[in-house]
């Protein structure tokens, strides 16, 4: 393979990365998760003292809930979970997108939920 195709290969997967990134953004849940990460970013600067060192995060489990109807149409009436370790709430949808497994819920969810599986 030349030095030529070689990057065009890199620019068309670039571009395929792109295109996999607006479609996402163009989902109800992408946008969802896009405005929850706008929100927390406006709370968190309105909130944080003037040390960060007064905030420790530590890596914990979170339970994250869709409604089945974000996935599929034929899981309308039920939710899918699942757990993820995470250091905040915003992480852990980051890691839940990534996730492919997904418990199929007996009940029906009907908003996105992020929760702490153990509260302190």
């Amino acid at each position: 393979m030349g030095r030529v195709e070689k990057q065009l290969s890199e620019y068309e997967q670039l571009r395929i990365e792109a295109l996999d990134h607006n479609l996402w953004i163009s989902t109800p849940l992408g946008k969802f998760l896009d405005s929850v990460k706008t929100k927390k970013r406006e709370l968190i600067s309105k909130l944080t003292p003037k040390t960060s060192a007064d905030f420790v995060y530590r890596p914990r489990e979170w339970v994250i809930r869709v409604p089945g109807s974000c996935a599929l149409d034929r899981l309308k009436k039920n939710g899918l979970q699942t757990v993820v370790w995470a250091e905040d709430e915003d992480q852990a949808m980051d890691v839940a997108v990534e996730k492919n497994e997904w418990e199929i819920l007996d009940f029906p969810v009907r908003w996105i939920a992020c929760f702490p599986k153990r509260p302190r």
